[in-house]
């Protein structure tokens, strides 16, 4: 591309469409309930570590895709009651259910309160019975971060850089691994930053690689998206599928292998973005992804308790009709919700303002 400017670069890549988004994050959603399913992805196989490498990285990208905001006082709040409220909710629910009902154990309120704000994957499931809640505090700080990235200097948004790989990379450095420091630190500060570079690598391979920025000339588009599924393909194929872990990796190169393979996997997906649009069911599961999240493991394990008690099979059938089953519910759930105006504003206020209206 001749005569590009730097401000066209800063305008590239192009934002995606509120249906684009959607439709993308229907995708994603539905990755994650395919990866929670133990029918079609069966636990510890390499599969599922392969699989747990991008089914829920895409969401931590996408943002970076969005117009730049600024970090404001009043978005952190409304960050913050977008995010904490449903955690707060779902993690009393759980914790109530597993700790005290089904382990028959006392109310810990030190525990309760600092399980709650340390939001450390590992300690959430002890006492919760499962490990997704970790997502929502992690979305909060990286939300914070994502902000102040995209609206700051070069300084600020080198040592944000900086600070992501060191969170990557410090176990290979000889400090304390990526596992190590998110138990130290909380909030989900280490899982955002974790999170963090694929969101950038994205962009920039979008924004530098002339090759991608042809995007837009209509008669090179197949080039575009031929490159990026062979980049996928590429990724995919040095992929050590008996040996990578899920949530970290033996030695840095498959470390970076890793990163890839979350990147191009979700620059497959925006490519083919305005095809994804067009359908309709997409768009409404990525519009209500964060409820769906939160909701769909209840309804699988009550599926897969029908399966186990009635002694069907689990093969690849059953699982398919219980992931069809756990989101078409899931979404059910959730629009019952949306209808009903003093819960949805409960569970899952978007601002400070609707917060407000529930305690008044």
């Amino acid at each position: 591309m001749t005569g590009t400017t730097e401000n066209d670069l800063k305008a590239f890549p192009p934002c995606p469409s509120r249906e684009e988004s959607e439709a993308m994050k229907g995708i994603f959603i539905l990755l994650i309930v395919m990866a929670h399913n133990t029918l079609l992805v069966p636990t510890s196989s390499s599969f599922q570590n392969y699989f747990y490498q991008f089914h829920y990285f895409s969401f931590f990208i996408l943002p970076f895709f969005y117009p730049r905001t600024p970090l404001t006082f009043q978005r952190t709040v409304n960050y913050f009651i977008r995010f904490y409220v449903p955690y707060f909710w779902f993690f009393l629910v759980t914790y109530v259910a597993y700790t005290l009902v089904w382990k028959h154990q006392n109310f810990d309120p030190a525990q309760f309160i600092s399980v709650f704000w340390g939001a450390e994957i590992s300690q959430i499931k002890a006492v919760t019975g499962f490990h997704f809640l970790w997502f929502l505090p992690a979305f909060f700080v990286f939300s914070l971060l994502r902000d102040l990235y995209s609206t700051s200097g070069k300084i600020i948004k080198g040592a944000l850089v900086v600070i992501a790989l060191f969170v990557h990379f410090s176990g290979f450095l000889g400090f304390p691994s990526y596992a190590e420091l998110r138990s130290w630190i909380p909030m989900g500060f280490i899982q955002a930053f974790f999170l963090f570079p694929m969101g950038v690598i994205s962009v920039s391979i979008l924004r530098y690689v002339p090759w991608f920025r042809l995007q837009n000339n209509h008669g090179r588009m197949h080039r575009v998206y031929a490159g990026c599924v062979v980049f996928f393909v590429f990724t995919l194929l040095s992929f050590d599928f008996m040996d990578t872990p899920a949530l970290g990796a033996e030695i840095w190169t498959d470390e970076v292998r890793n990163m890839l393979l979350s990147v191009f996997f979700f620059l497959l997906i925006y490519l083919f973005r305005k095809e994804f649009s067009q359908i309709s069911l997409l768009r409404l599961m990525g519009k209500y992804s964060m409820e769906i999240y939160l909701f769909h493991l209840f309804i699988y394990n009550g599926l897969m308790y029908l399966i186990h008690r009635n002694e069907w099979s689990g093969n690849i059938l059953s699982g398919t009709i219980v992931l069809i089953l756990t989101l078409l519910l899931s979404l059910t759930v959730v629009l019952i919700i949306q209808r009903i105006s003093i819960l949805q504003k409960i569970l899952f206020p978007k601002e400070l303002i609707h917060f407000k209206r529930v305690l008044q």
